[in-house]
């Protein structure tokens, strides 16, 4: 229970933090990507095996993991932007509500999960609850 009620005090304070960076007009993209150096040092330095330099760049997934670290900072920079402009509240449920993608891709791409009713309702509920709070 305690990860849950961190989760969403930390998911619920980054958009809090974008609004004030708009408000005190700080640019949030070197925020963000300070974030992520400041973030990574200490995860790596956590580490029980420490891999050198060589061996992760020669690793057969820094390419994916680039592209997945710069879509993370593209994705942040969305909300804050989103943020500043459309507000807290739209914002937050708009980006919980972007699984409706993935999980209906997962839906039609595996071949063992099949659409039900109520999947089908989910997604519908989903899209509606956007629309009606933008």
């Amino acid at each position: 229970m305690i990860y849950l009620i961190l989760s969403i005090l930390s998911s619920t304070a980054i958009f809090i933090i974008f609004k004030f960076l708009d408000q005190y007009k700080i640019n949030a993209f070197p925020v963000i990507v300070y974030n992520y150096l400041f973030a990574a040092i200490p995860g790596y330095l956590l580490l029980d095996q420490k891999p050198g330099i060589k061996e992760i760049l020669q690793a057969d997934w820094i390419y994916l993991s680039v592209f997945i670290g710069i879509l993370f900072i593209v994705m942040f920079y969305v909300i804050a932007l989103s943020s500043a402009s459309a507000g807290i509240s739209i914002t937050t449920v708009a980006s919980k509500m972007s699984v409706v993608i993935p999980i209906s891709y997962s839906i039609i791409v595996d071949p063992l999960d099949e659409l039900s009713a109520l999947k089908l309702i989910g997604i519908l509920v989903a899209l509606v609850a956007v629309f009606l709070t933008i």
